[in-house]
């Protein structure tokens, strides 16, 4: 649902409304999973990557708009270059764009955490 939502203000061109759609996966807590059927919080954390790549492609085009670069970028593409790296060859793409991004010039000493 956030997923979808965030797309959907992407292309109403809310690019802000966008990216806090796709907040939602920092708030859960796991442990000891799985032992039964999957609770809302692990389903979650489960789309937390995808979850991360939206706001990064959400980030990248406001950038474009702007002309500035948003300085949540750089974590940002650490976290999907790293939540990616062992992904399915069709992914991989994912993985070695974000990679590139946070070991551009841009990100050379850039140490903010992506957040709100």
């Amino acid at each position: 649902m956030h997923v979808l939502r965030g797309r959907w203000r992407q292309q109403l061109t809310e690019s802000g409304h966008a990216y806090r759609e796709l907040l939602w996966y920092q708030n859960s807590d796991a442990n000891d999973i799985p032992t039964r059927q999957p609770l809302v919080q692990e389903i979650d954390w489960m789309f937390a990557s995808v979850a991360r790549s939206g706001q990064l492609e959400i980030l990248r085009e406001a950038d474009r708009q702007r002309g500035q670069r948003d300085p949540r970028r750089c974590g940002l593409a650490r976290q999907v270059a790293e939540a990616w790296r062992q992904a399915d060859a069709v992914l991989q793409r994912r993985a070695q764009d974000a990679a590139r991004e946070a070991s551009g010039p841009d990100c050379a000493s850039a140490s903010e955490i992506p957040g709100r």
